[in-house]
């Protein structure tokens, strides 16, 4: 039995198969960057924490190697990380410093809102859930910028939720 080919089919049907996946495939020109922001998104938050052992005094080493050896961070997504309340506020600040790292190496305005995202979800994750602000910014800056991230089309539902959350905890007055 032959297989039939594209060719095979009536031009026409053929024409109405591709305008029809061109059309669910085409979400507008405003698509492309939120699409790209949040593929690498999603794809940061399933990365686990780096090893950041080097450059650090002997016994940072140590205590990373605790750390590694208990399996602690290791394997464990930043995503998890993030959104689980027993999450150390130390494993927050790496993750906190690893979204500036991120940032300055970013070499596209979407990985710059990626690891400004993840800057700031560690933030956000530090203030719901150990009512500790890990970062120099006042209240009133951090609810701004949580506010606007967390509204963006592109952040994934529950880290949307939790910068939500981190934004209501900066409202209370500081102190």
């Amino acid at each position: 039995m032959k297989k039939k080919s594209f060719s095979d089919l009536d031009k026409e049907i053929l024409h109405n198969i591709l305008k029809v996946c061109v059309e669910e495939g085409d979400s507008g020109p405003e698509a492309g960057p939120d699409l790209r922001r949040s593929e690498l998104l999603e794809d940061l938050l399933a990365e686990s924490l780096p090893n950041s052992s080097q450059d650090k005094p002997l016994i940072s080493k140590h205590l990373d190697s605790i750390c590694d050896i208990s399996g602690l961070t290791e394997g464990v997504s930043l995503r998890a990380l993030l959104l689980h309340p027993e999450t150390d506020i130390s494993i927050l600040h790496k993750i906190r410093k690893q979204g500036k790292i991120l940032l300055r190496r970013a070499k596209s305005p979407e990985m710059r809102d990626v690891a400004t995202t993840l800057y700031y979800a560690a933030i956000a994750s530090a203030l719901v859930f150990h009512n500790e602000k890990i970062s120099k910014l006042s209240k009133d800056k951090l609810r701004q910028t949580l506010s606007a991230l967390s509204q963006a089309t592109w952040q994934p539902s529950d880290l949307a939720k939790l910068l939500k959350k981190a934004e209501l905890c900066c409202q209370a007055p500081e102190g």
